[in-house]
């Protein structure tokens, strides 16, 4: 088994994250934890599809899209990596972190993959998505998207059930993924995963929970949607 073979990078370092220039940047918490280990518990079916062109929405501190790098460097080549988020210090950040660590990344400031629809369509292997996934009325919702606010808020505040975010991507999730195509996303209980699913469900997906981590405050998952 090649993977026993390969010991498997701890997560980035992302000291940097704390610098006052990032400190509108959302730092690596559980749920950033969560994703890593998913990636690396679930080695053997990325082995498998052997993706090209890998993609991270919402890098933030660019720990997970750099882990990523980490563990496919040993065992495939030529790999293009993205990663978008809508704060640029997040883009900045998962710049720096991705030298630190020798990988490459294209970091872009755009919402969600708008910037690269056009020339990724159906062409993107696998998508990884830790979404603003935490409840939140649609004032605190609207407030957040605003000018005004802090854009490390825009990284938690989901809106209804959560799901504000998540469910625009999920509607274009068919068009942007390639055949052979995966989504990793983490959703929150709250989210209604069970929703998720059968939303995924209609457009040809299967799913599989790759983790999940209980807390006394919130009950996580990382959910991995192919076709």
């Amino acid at each position: 088994n090649n993977q026993e073979q390969i010991a498997l990078p701890k997560i980035p370092d992302y000291q940097h994250v704390f610098e006052p220039r990032f400190k509108e940047v959302y730092p690596p918490q559980e749920d950033t934890y969560l994703m890593v280990d998913a990636l690396s518990t679930d080695l053997n079916f990325l082995k498998q599809i052997n993706p090209n062109i890998c993609i991270e929405i919402g890098s933030g501190s660019g720990c997970v899209i750099t882990h990523l790098q980490k563990i496919l460097q040993p065992i495939t080549k030529s790999v293009l990596y993205f990663a978008t988020d809508t704060n640029p210090s997040a883009s900045l950040c998962t710049q720096i972190t991705s030298q630190k660590h020798n990988c490459i990344t294209d970091c872009i400031q755009t919402d969600l993959i708008e910037s690269l629809f056009y020339r990724l369509k159906g062409k993107i292997d696998l998508i990884i998505f830790n979404p603003p996934y935490v409840p939140t009325d649609d004032d605190e919702f609207n407030q957040v998207l605003s000018n005004n606010s802090n854009l490390c808020d825009a990284s938690w505040a989901g809106g209804k059930d959560g799901r504000q975010v998540t469910d625009r991507l999920l509607e274009i999730i068919s068009e942007i993924l390639s055949e052979k195509g995966a989504l990793y996303l983490i959703v929150l209980q709250e989210n209604k995963p069970a929703d998720i699913v059968k939303i995924m469900k209609n457009k040809g997906f299967v799913h599989k929970t790759i983790l999940k981590s209980k807390t006394p405050n919130e009950i996580l998952y990382v959910i991995r949607f192919s076709r």
